[in-house]
């Protein structure tokens, strides 16, 4: 679902300097523009953003196509108890397609608009991008399928680090709050609960095109630890009721148990099964 080509001009969004950088926020959905924007963006945020090395040889040198292929763990129970998910994401630089700027490899908590998850959702991790050559942390929302897709971006996560991500609708205000090691970062103007019918839990490994790789590789998987759902006001394990790896070259495997935790990771490299 996550979408990294539909931004805006940047523009304040949010006082975020106590993590060492400023937020910044992005819409629209002009190519041309969204070039020219991360170029911008470079020119402004270089200095303060830690480059990580990808693995060599990840990766192809052409994108293929553009389905936003996912790697990871959901969880659906029906209607709307369903009321946010975490996670402990490990952090790992990724390879990318060199075709296009917008190829992208991230990794995320997520809830979205079950009966149409490409209809809405709300999520909060990390994304590598081949235009920038930078991590970053992230989140992301959209209410409804003709709405407009909500992106702030921020910080420079350390590789091989593990950061808690955490979104979830607060019953104080109603909205989608986003959570980084139980600081928060912002939330949707908006209540799931008024627009979606269903809402579930993802947690995954997404990339922009085919082309590119999943964080984590076959010696080193990126690590999803204590997986968790907020159902009924408390949050607990999660019993899955579905996953997705969208290629044959991703892979999701279960080092502990299948309820806490789990690893993905792109193999092989040369992305041919």
């Amino acid at each position: 679902m996550f979408d990294p080509r539909r931004r805006s001009s940047f523009s304040s969004h949010q006082d975020l300097t106590s993590l060492g950088s400023q937020a910044l926020l992005r819409q629209g959905r002009d190519p041309i523009r969204v070039i020219a924007l991360l170029i911008l963006f470079l020119a402004l945020r270089i200095s303060s953003l830690v480059t990580l090395s990808p693995d060599a040889g990840a990766a192809t040198l052409h994108c293929g196509s553009h389905g936003h292929p996912h790697d990871g763990e959901m969880y659906n129970p029906g209607g709307t108890d369903m009321r946010g998910s975490r996670a402990d994401v490990q952090v790992l630089s990724t390879a990318l397609c060199t075709d296009y700027p917008d190829a992208v490899s991230s990794a995320w908590a997520m809830v979205d608009k079950g009966e149409n998850p490409n209809g809405g959702w709300a999520q909060i991790g990390y994304w590598h991008t081949e235009a920038s050559g930078y991590t970053e942390h992230f989140h992301q929302s959209l209410r409804c399928p003709s709405c407009q897709i909500w992106t702030i971006a921020w910080g420079a996560p350390t590789a091989g680090n593990t950061y808690t991500y955490q979104v979830w609708r607060d019953w104080h205000d109603g909205l989608i709050h986003f959570l980084l090691d139980g600081s928060d970062m912002g939330n949707t103007s908006w209540d799931p609960l008024d627009n979606w019918s269903v809402i579930e839990g993802r947690w995954m490994g997404e990339a922009g095109y085919y082309g590119d790789d999943v964080p984590g590789t076959k010696s080193n998987p990126a690590d999803f630890s204590s997986v968790q759902r907020r159902y009924s006001g408390s949050w607990s394990s999660v019993s899955y009721t579905g996953n997705e790896v969208d290629a044959c070259y991703y892979h999701l495997t279960y080092p502990v148990d299948s309820t806490s935790s789990f690893n993905i990771y792109t193999d092989p490299l040369t992305h041919v099964c």
